[in-house]
């Protein structure tokens, strides 16, 4: 049995957001391996609960110390547990052992943002769009880097593809069936509002840009494995 057949109904879990549900079904398993305790880790990061998922991210390295997946989880964490240096640490680890792949590179240019090393993010997130140029929450986070340095008609291009692309890749979901609220609204406005145009509106309100897309970015974070 390969691993997507494996974790499927661990997959089923997360998807319905049952958390728990999930974190128990690992648990059941008796004999443990890396892939379980990245699992739990990334569960446990999601759950707010990082000190147990660190203790999960340390076992699945001890078993599997080259994965650029597990490393980059353990960084994670560490960031979330203000322990930057160590994050640091990882996600350059991760980056040395994996150069084409865009995600460490991506978590990397996030910790670097959030520490005020503007310009290097800047660097870090141009680099992984030259691996993977249609990932939306990067175009998007670069135009705010971008933008904070005064280069707004870079920055517009950035979120314009961003916007375009996750309503092209349907990260935001299809209409659903009208309600009486849509309706109420569409009367009002003279136009037929869907989820995806209020989506839209909400994304195009630059107050709004950073909070909306951190959601979808620790959505899509957890859900890397499950699609």
């Amino acid at each position: 049995m390969d691993a997507s057949q494996r974790f499927s109904p661990l997959y089923k879990l997360i998807r319905a957001g049952q958390l728990e549900e999930a974190l128990q079904w690992l648990q059941s398993e008796a004999k443990p391996d890396a892939r379980n305790w990245h699992e739990r880790s990334r569960i446990l990061c999601s759950m707010q609960r990082h000190d147990a998922a660190l203790q999960a991210a340390d076992c699945a390295l001890e078993l599997e110390p080259d994965n650029v997946d597990y490393l980059t989880e353990r960084g994670t964490i560490y960031f979330h547990l203000r322990k930057y240096a160590l994050a640091f640490m990882d996600f350059d680890r991760a980056v040395a052992l994996a150069p084409q792949n865009p995600f460490p590179l991506a978590c990397r240019a996030y910790l670097k943002e959030k520490l005020g090393h503007t310009q290097a993010a800047v660097e870090d997130y141009e680099r992984a769009l030259a691996l993977d140029p249609e990932d939306a929450v990067l175009h998007n986070n670069l135009g705010l880097l971008l933008e904070k340095l005064g280069w707004e008609q870079k920055a517009l291009a950035h979120f314009e593809k961003a916007d375009r692309t996750a309503l092209e890749s349907e990260i935001f979901f299809p209409a659903p069936p009208s309600s009486p609220s849509l309706e109420k609204n569409a009367s009002e406005t003279g136009s037929p509002q869907t989820l995806r145009s209020v989506l839209w509106g909400l994304i195009t309100q630059p107050h709004m840009r950073r909070e909306f897309w951190e959601f979808i970015r620790k959505g899509l974070r957890l859900q890397r494995r499950t699609s």
